[in-house]
């Protein structure tokens, strides 16, 4: 009786055995390919882009509970993870190099300032828009914070320049709100305009609704050069009046 489970055992097990002799000899024959595969398709990307990412799961313990993106940044692998706990940590060529001090809502991994580079931003949950943003720096392969960039939320890079423009809630339902124009500098924000909207009444005399339009200077000393009355209230067409007025004027600032 033993001997007849046993040949039927090794009966069901032939297939099996087949079936698996047959992956590894496939595997043998084709893996040299797939290496050389793999590296032109990493060798095409490396030199036809600074920059390339590619979305994936951790290969931890903790895979189940942890979110990983890798960027591939100057030949470098780099791994911005987020934890369970919202906690966020990057690592380089496998090497844990900055964990985050503190809790993020979220990130997004985007070429911030255009210079072929994959940069992140990170998202923090607040009554109004807050964000902090690291740029990657390529002579020392690591990110680094912008400074400032806390106080300037939502940014847009101004195509065909090297400046940027924010926009911050000021209040009141939103009635109340400014933007920022400004440039990088050794990662730190430096500004150099400002359009700030009154919408919400207030009984200071000096400072009515409309549009304030401001150039600054150094040590933040701001200029008021055009006031555009307005009646209070919400200003829907403030997101176009502000794209606008930066894309059409912002030369005007450099000086």
């Amino acid at each position: 009786m033993q001997t007849k489970e046993k040949e039927e055992e090794k009966i069901n097990e032939k297939p099996v055995a087949k079936v698996a002799g047959f992956f590894v000899y496939f595997w043998k024959k084709t893996s040299m390919k797939k290496t050389l595969l793999l590296l032109c398709i990493v060798s095409f990307f490396s030199c036809n882009n600074k920059s390339v990412i590619f979305n994936s799961l951790s290969s931890s313990e903790d895979d189940e509970k942890i979110n990983c993106d890798t960027i591939l940044n100057n030949n470098h692998v780099f791994k911005i993870c987020m934890g369970i706990n919202a906690n966020i940590f990057i690592l380089k060529d496998n090497d844990t190099i900055y964990k985050h001090p503190e809790w993020v809502n979220s990130y997004e991994v985007k070429d911030f300032n255009e210079d072929g580079y994959k940069d992140i931003i990170f998202y923090y949950m607040s009554n109004y828009p807050l964000e902090k943003i690291y740029l990657f720096d390529k002579s020392h392969n690591l990110f680094r914070l912008v400074k400032n960039s806390d106080s300037h939320p939502e940014s847009v890079k101004i195509k065909g320049s090297d400046l940027y423009y924010s926009y911050n809630r000021r209040g009141c339902a939103d009635l109340n709100w400014d933007s920022d124009l400004y440039y990088i500098k050794e990662f730190e924000i430096h500004k150099i305009g400002n359009i700030t909207g009154i919408g919400c009444e207030r009984d200071d005399d000096e400072i009515k609704n409309g549009i304030y339009i401001y150039k600054t200077k150094k040590d933040s000393i701001q200029t008021l050069i055009q006031y555009i009355p307005r009646d209070s209230g919400y200003y829907g067409d403030k997101w176009e009046f502000i794209e606008k007025y930066w894309n059409e004027n912002y030369k005007n600032f450099k000086s």
